[in-house]
């Protein structure tokens, strides 16, 4: 479910204290059709409020290291999580850009952002996967499954 989906039911005002209301709620986006110039609201769960301001977050820190990892000599403060990427020759860091963008584009398109700290966790690692020759910085779907399997496997 996301602020982004279509309302799933509509309610009254008036209607505000039925249980109903929230246990839709909880199902999906239900719009409150409270009158006034301000038209309806919109009624969801915290989480999916949380959600998207986690993905907000994000998207500014994408930009960021997108950014940084442009510069000659990149800033492993402003690069933040993946600081340690900073110290890396540049080809390595081109090649953790791209997968660092597909492990975003597939946390966006499943809502959820485990795919990219899955990928940050393996990259930090380490015997980081971009250490084999045959790593080309791709991630496929289903990658987080693998990338955690692979997380939990060196793990003490």
């Amino acid at each position: 479910m996301s602020l982004l989906d279509s309302p799933i039911a509509s309610f009254a005002k008036s209607d505000l204290r039925k249980a109903e209301v929230t246990t839709t709620a909880n199902r999906g986006p239900v719009e409150i059709r409270a009158g006034g110039a301000t038209g309806p609201l919109l009624l969801v769960p915290q989480a999916a409020v949380q959600a998207i301001r986690d993905e907000r977050t994000a998207i500014g820190e994408f930009v960021r290291i997108v950014v940084e990892l442009r510069r000659p000599d990149p800033s492993p403060v402003m690069l933040g999580d993946v600081g340690f990427v900073a110290s890396w020759p540049p080809e390595d860091r081109d090649r953790f850009l791209v997968g660092y963008a597909e492990a975003f584009d597939a946390s966006l398109r499943a809502e959820n952002l485990g795919p990219l700290h899955a990928f940050v966790a393996v990259m930090s690692a380490p015997n980081r996967v971009i250490d084999r020759p045959d790593f080309d910085g791709r991630v496929t779907t289903g990658a987080e499954e693998a990338i955690a399997a692979r997380v939990q496997s060196r793990r003490p």
